[in-house]
């Protein structure tokens, strides 16, 4: 069970299709799916879940990518340090920011579940959070004052 590919990995790390080489993208497929396993083990760790393959959330698997990318990375550079500022580590700060946000429950994962029988987009419906009128009429000039009618 993965929650990416290697495939998924180098587009990761290569996002516009750039040339593999000099990057952590031209690893074999086996060591990027070493980094993903690794990464899908910190992901667990922090939400508490092993997921399925079919009811990974897409934000678990981005996660884990940018994580796994992090490590492959580190891996490609023999852990020679990257600069703070460069996009791979300031992705995998990230997804460690949400990984805590997601253990302290500020953040909800649900697994998608594709086809749920008896439930369909009409079963849905929208809350107004908000108590009064945020916005009127008026407010986009639709109200009954200067608004043309017919054609």
């Amino acid at each position: 069970m993965a929650y990416g590919t290697a495939s998924d990995l180098r587009d990761v790390l290569v996002p516009r299709g750039d040339p593999l080489s000099n990057t952590a993208a031209s690893m074999d497929d086996i060591q990027l799916e070493e980094a993903i396993v690794d990464a899908m083990g910190l992901v667990d760790g922090y939400t508490g879940t092993a997921f399925d393959d079919q009811d990974v959330p897409r934000l678990v698997k981005t996660l884990t990518l940018h994580i796994a990318a992090y490590f492959a990375t580190m891996t490609y550079r023999k852990n020679v340090e990257l600069s703070q500022r460069d996009p791979i580590v300031l992705r995998y700060q990230n997804a460690l920011q949400i990984l805590a946000a997601i253990q302290q429950g500020i953040i909800s994962i649900e697994p998608y579940v594709e086809d749920q029988p008896g439930v369909s987009p009409s079963d849905s419906f929208a809350q107004n959070p908000y108590t009064g009128n945020l916005f009127d009429l008026q407010t986009f000039g639709l109200g009954p004052v200067g608004r043309c009618s017919g054609g």
